[in-house]
């Protein structure tokens, strides 16, 4: 149980729906709380750098802190927050899975997606059904699909998976993309499926991005101030001569070996690009989505009858599996 004078708070915006869980979650359990409105009384860079000690690549409300971030749980994630806020077991979102043996993260199989194992990355837009209003989610029989109209979407994991020293990791799932009313957007531009590998506590993601015409291996670092200096940003989006086609199902594949921080990207089983990320990563989330682009200057598909495009993806549920990593480095050399 929470000591007397343990201090937790959730950091929300009015309206959002995600954070209205958290904060009944927490009530039900009797887990006194305070709420911090983040758009009426913004975290300075230092209170950010306090709370995430590198663990989160941008401000997403809610996340609930105890202690000002003796540990922090970033969404609404029940197993997390009954476990740091009733039975008081610390760890801290940078807490990853060991991965012993082949896993599947969520084999989709029911009819609504599993919130306790995705958080949307449209969750803070603070309306409480703009989930269902801008985009569609259809999951079971093994596959996840959304389709958006209006709006980027996507997931990221709960779970969080470890890449200690002398692991090599392989995170792989299929996925198909299509766009719709778009034919005159350049084909390195927006629309554009993603699957990504993201490590919250340094800002680094590996992944790719799909268009109708081009597969692109991406390796980024970004982060909010105070969490990671605007130098040590990048952004790498690598087009890869990898055929593909609107509606066509790639196998993507990232692994990740930590004792030389070499990251290697495959599509159908095939090496399409490789790097060494600048920071080692302990472990990361899996990432999905679907972005639409509308704020990346890309024009309508004609001057006087603008036409929303509809983009949608399929996912298959991801896979990981661990590695011999010497056999890796024989294979890469």
């Amino acid at each position: 149980m929470l000591k007397p004078d343990d201090r937790v708070v959730v950091y929300m915006r009015p309206g959002c729906h995600v954070c209205a869980r958290v904060k009944k979650f927490l009530t039900e359990r009797d887990v006194p709380y305070e709420a911090r409105d983040v758009d009426a009384d913004p975290l300075t860079p230092r209170e950010l750098w306090d709370l995430f000690n590198r663990k989160a690549d941008r401000l997403r409300v809610p996340f609930t802190a105890l202690n000002d971030g003796e540990d922090v749980v970033l969404g609404f994630d029940p197993q997390r927050l009954e476990g740091v806020f009733v039975h008081s077991e610390l760890g801290g979102v940078q807490v990853a899975s060991q991965v012993s043996a082949p896993v599947v993260y969520d084999e989709f199989s029911s009819a609504e997606l599993d919130s306790a194992r995705w958080v949307s990355t449209a969750a803070d837009d603070g309306a409480e059904n703009a989930v269902e209003r801008e985009y569609e989610v259809d999951t079971g029989h093994g596959q996840l699909r959304i389709s958006a109209v209006e709006s980027d979407a996507g997931y990221l994991s709960t779970e969080r998976f470890g890449t200690p020293p002398g692991s090599l990791v392989n995170f792989e799932l299929d996925m198909s993309f299509e766009a719709e009313g778009h034919a005159t957007v350049p084909a390195l531009g927006p629309p554009l499926g993603q699957v990504s590998l993201r490590d919250l506590p340094t800002g680094i993601q590996l992944g790719f991005e799909v268009t109708n015409e081009a597969i692109l291996a991406v390796h980024r670092r970004t982060g909010v101030e105070g969490v990671a200096a605007a130098a040590e940003h990048f952004v790498h989006r690598v087009l890869t001569d990898h055929p593909t086609t609107a509606g066509q199902s790639h196998r993507y594949r990232i692994s990740y070996q930590h004792n030389t921080a070499q990251a290697q990207w495959y599509v159908d089983d095939q090496s399409v690009y490789g790097a060494v990320t600048p920071l080692q990563i302990e472990g990361v989330s899996l990432s999905m989505g679907v972005l639409r682009g509308d704020d990346a200057g890309v024009p309508p598909v004609t001057a006087s009858i603008p036409v929303p495009a509809r983009v949608s993806a399929t996912w298959t549920p991801w896979r990981v599996t661990p590695t011999d990593g010497y056999a890796h480095n024989r294979q890469l050399g």
